[in-house]
C-alpha cells in the first residue's frame, strides 16, 4: 500500500474497503499490529509529544480519519481517495461476527461493557473482555495489560481519548494483541451515549463542524483545527 509523507508520517494512501482489508489480514497477524486513524488535532499534538510522536512512527497503518488530513493532502497536490473514519472502520470489523475476538478499553465506567453488549447482539461477534478508560499510575497499565493478554482477544478497541496511541505502542509487547486500533469516543457512539453527526453533514465532510458547533464544550478544537491549517501552510505552501 502506497503512503503519503505527511510531517514524517506515513498515511496510507486507501479507501475504506482497503484499510478494511488490510485490517481484517492482521487480525490473524503473529505480531502486534497498529492502526492509527489521524486526524489534524493528533498530527498537532504530536509535535509537542515525543512519546506520541513515536507512536504515530510506530503505526503499521495510519489512515486519514479527518477532513483536515484529506485537505493537506490536496495541498501537497496527493489527494488521498477519502477519509476513512474510525467509527465506520471499526462497525466494519466487528460486522465480520466471529472472526472477531474483541476488548473494549475506554470511556467511562459502564460505557465499555454496554458497548460490548450491543455490539455482540447487533454485529453476532464476540467482546472477550471490556475495562473502563479511568486509569493513570503506570503499574494499572502493567495489570490492564495482563488483563487484555489473558483475554484471548485478537483486535484491541481502545477509546482513550487525546494520545490513546501512546499506551497502545508502548505496551505493544505486554499486550500480544494482533490488532489494536485506538477509536476515540466510538465506544460511547456504540452504546449509544453519544449520537453521530447526521448523514447530510458526513456526506458534506462538515461532521467536525456539526459536532463543534453544536456542542459549547467542543469549541476549544477551533483554535486547535486553526493552527493545525497555519501549521501546514507554513510547512508546505511553498512547496505545494
Amino acid at each position: 500500500m502506497q503512503n503519503l509523507r505527511l510531517f514524517d508520517y506515513q498515511i496510507a494512501i486507501c479507501d475504506k474497503t482497503s484499510a478494511l482489508n488490510w485490517a481484517l489480514t492482521a487480525l490473524k497477524s503473529p505480531t502486534p499490529q497498529l492502526l492509527v486513524t489521524l486526524n489534524p488535532e493528533i498530527l498537532l499534538r504530536a509535535q509537542q509529544d515525543a512519546r506520541l510522536d513515536a507512536a504515530l512512527k510506530a503505526a503499521d497503518l495510519m489512515v486519514a480519519d479527518g477532513i483536515g488530513i484529506l485537505w493537506a493532502a490536496k495541498l501537497l497536490a496527493k489527494p488521498l481517495p477519502e477519509r476513512v473514519p474510525g467509527v465506520e472502520l471499526l462497525f466494519d470489523l466487528l460486522a465480520r461476527g466471529s472472526e472477531v475476538k474483541a476488548f473494549f478499553l475506554g470511556a467511562k465506567p459502564g460505557v465499555a461493557e454496554k458497548a460490548a453488549i450491543i455490539a455482540q447482539e447487533r454485529y453476532a461477534c464476540r467482546v472477550v473482555g471490556h475495562h473502563h478508560g479511568y486509569f493513570k499510575r503506570p503499574e494499572d497499565n502493567a495489570k490492564i495489560a495482563e488483563l487484555i493478554r489473558q483475554s484471548g482477544a485478537n483486535l484491541l478497541v481502545a477509546a482513550l481519548g487525546e494520545g490513546q496511541e501512546i499506551f497502545l505502542h508502548e505496551n505493544r509487547a505486554a499486550l500480544q494483541i494482533p490488532l489494536m486500533i485506538g477509536v476515540g469516543g466510538s465506544l460511547d457512539v456504540l452504546s449509544g451515549e453519544v449520537t453521530r453527526s447526521p448523514i447530510w453533514s458526513q456526506k458534506l465532510r462538515l461532521e467536525w463542524a456539526y459536532r463543534i458547533l453544536s456542542d459549547p464544550k467542543r469549541w476549544y478544537r477551533l483554535p486547535r483545527l486553526a493552527r493545525f491549517v497555519m501549521l501546514v501552510l507554513k510547512r508546505y505552501r511553498a512547496k505545494a
